[in-house]
């Protein structure tokens, strides 16, 4: 069996370690904002219907008009 000789440039390298680098960044990224948006998508539904029971003037002033 031959030798080989695999060899890899710094510019490569870097390239290689960059790319690496964003990926494993990026996918953090997408997850982390795909599972809040998730479970925000239930707490929505919950606090607006506990808020929907009170009377107007009990409601938060933040609250948008239901």
């Amino acid at each position: 069996m031959q030798n080989l000789l695999a060899y890899i440039d710094p510019a490569s390298g870097t390239l290689l370690l960059q790319a690496l680098i964003a990926a494993a960044i990026g996918g953090i990224a997408f997850f982390r904002r795909s599972i809040w948006g998730f479970v925000s998508m239930f707490n929505r539904r919950e606090s607006a219907s506990s808020n929907s029971d009170l009377p107007p003037s009990d409601r938060d002033v933040t609250d948008p008009p239901a």
